[in-house]
């Protein structure tokens, strides 16, 4: 393994990157030389402070150096890796997928003849990297969708998130229906799905499917708080917003509450599953539908899919029946639910596994700096946008 590992990952607000780059950091530094970037008010940074490990503090503008070892970070689209970053050219590179919209195009995403030459640029991209061992996906749904937008046929290996610890523990009042929640942060594209899942749950109450005590909590935090707090003024059973919840109070809280059914997408479904509550997976999708998708336990889903974007013919109900079926069903189906996702847990996201996998990505990692620093070449527009996005002018 490379001498020294850089994870990069400068953003202030909790969210699952920070999570699973400070648990992985956790396993790494043990035994090697673990260098984090990120803000010194980050999120990474504030993940990771008691563990004994190195640290650059990333600043807006200003230049970091990567004299060697290997770097570690979310893959972006070239456009966007940031420009702060120096890196030498026998740098080992390793991009990770963890959301299915990291390698596309954000602007004009769904008219990619408008930016033809940007695409054709991306693809070159991504093919190189791949090629050379330097590209890793979080699951399926990531790598899949990935090969579609960019029509190419991706070798790289599915390398699972860590749950830092498969203890799962066991909440008083186990099957009670009537106690739910939503965990995890509340902005860009999770809040379509949250909104949209508490108006299947008001169908289902003002239809008297619901019982009158019938009461849901949201865990998390995020930009879009404020707007979600005004959407639940239209429902009528009654929501508590406890707001960012740290993991080490996650299991205190549920239990305190007496939650045993939770809505999540990403690192939150396995955090949910590891406090013994059956989870519900929310997938996510950027335009607002009239009808409804499909709700299911995750634990009837052996991937190791953790969210993927719907679209309009993914949204075929009127009613939301199989949500109704979750709900009357639940006292009789809670033992055989977590029983599944336990075994869920156990196949596909054991920390030794993923962590041998993400180790042998790191020794079979060919991809240096100096074969992809042309693809970071910015065009006027975008040095333009990225002082601008970043508060840079002088």
């Amino acid at each position: 393994m490379s001498s020294s590992i850089y994870f990069f990952f400068p953003y202030k607000n909790v969210s699952g990157v920070p999570i699973l780059f400070s648990r992985t950091v956790k396993h790494f530094s043990l035994h090697k030389k673990v260098i984090i970037i990120d803000y010194e008010d980050g999120a990474l940074t504030k993940l990771t402070s008691k563990y004994n490990i190195d640290r650059i503090f990333f600043e807006d503008g200003v230049k970091i150096n990567i004299p060697s070892g290997i770097l570690i970070m979310q893959a972006y689209s070239p456009e966007y890796i940031r420009p702060e970053l120096t890196i030498s050219s026998n740098v080992k590179m390793l991009f990770w997928i963890l959301h299915s919209n990291n390698l596309k195009l954000n602007l004009f995403q769904n008219f990619k003849f408008l930016r033809f030459l940007e695409l054709n640029k991306l693809k070159s991209f991504v093919k190189l990297i791949d090629a050379k061992g330097g590209l890793i996906s979080m699951d399926e749904s990531t790598k899949f969708n990935t090969q579609k937008y960019l029509n190419l046929h991706l070798k790289n290996e599915i390398v699972p998130i860590l749950v830092e610890k498969n203890i799962f523990k066991t909440i008083k009042s186990t099957n009670n229906r009537n106690s739910w929640a939503y965990l995890g942060r509340v902005e860009s594209f999770k809040t379509n799905p949250i909104i949209k899942f508490l108006e299947s749950l008001e169908i289902l109450y003002v239809n008297n499917v619901l019982d009158k005590n019938f009461i849901f909590y949201v865990i998390g935090n995020g930009v879009d708080i404020e707007i979600l707090k005004s959407f639940s003024k239209k429902i009528s059973f009654k929501i508590n917003f406890l707001g960012f919840v740290e993991n080490k109070n996650l299991y205190k809280k549920i239990n305190s509450l007496k939650i045993s059914c939770i809505a999540a997408m990403g690192t939150s479904i396995l955090d949910a599953m590891s406090c013994g509550c059956t989870v519900i997976k929310l997938n996510f999708f950027q335009k607002e539908f009239n009808s409804y998708p499909q709700y299911f336990f995750k634990a009837n889903e052996y991937t190791y899919c953790l969210g993927e974007e719907l679209f309009l013919n993914d949204f075929t109900n009127n009613f939301p029946l199989d949500l109704r079926d979750i709900y009357l069903n639940y006292e009789n189906n809670f033992n055989d639910i977590i029983k599944k996702q336990h075994y869920y847990m156990m196949t596909f996201y054991d920390d030794s596994n993923s962590l041998k996998k993400l180790e042998t990505a790191i020794e079979n990692c060919d991809l240096r700096y100096f074969e992809i620093s042309n693809y970071f070449k910015r065009s006027i527009l975008r040095k333009l946008y990225h002082k601008y996005r970043y508060n840079l002018f002088s």
